[in-house]
């Protein structure tokens, strides 16, 4: 099962997304798992003020093929802040760039015909990178 959940606190948003198994997962739905939890963990050492979206989801795309995860249909991720979705749109066409202090929601994934994984997490960029919050 999907969950993609939030909260809004003073006015402003979280987004989270994970998933949880029925049962006992299978081998490759548990590597799919393992391998987005890594995959999100390298994107976070990508992710630093100045720096293009599109040159972070050409990374993640990378980061997907080496695992042998198949690429999703959307995005990385997106700001959020006072709502949910905000800049930047981590587009692969996007010509925005990471700035200090912002807030960005990154959710790695990835679909098969059987089943789906996804992990997100909402992180703050300081001058020194991404930390999740």
């Amino acid at each position: 099962m999907l969950v993609d959940f939030g909260a809004k606190v003073d006015g402003y948003c979280s987004d989270h997304t994970r998933c949880i198994f029925c049962g006992e997962p299978n081998r490759k739905q548990e590597e799919a798992y393992e391998k987005l939890q890594e995959t999100f963990k390298q994107i976070l050492k990508e992710i630093k003020p100045g720096r293009k979206v599109a040159e972070i989801s050409a990374k993640y795309r990378e980061y997907l093929h080496c695992c042998a995860l198949d690429f999703p249909s959307h995005s990385l991720g997106h700001g959020i802040g006072l709502e949910v979705h905000e800049y930047p749109s981590f587009a692969d066409a996007s010509g925005d760039v990471v700035r200090e202090d912002s807030t960005l929601a990154i959710e790695p994934s990835t679909y098969y015909k059987e089943f789906g994984a996804r992990f997100e997490e909402t992180v703050l960029v300081t001058k020194n990178g991404a930390r999740i919050i």
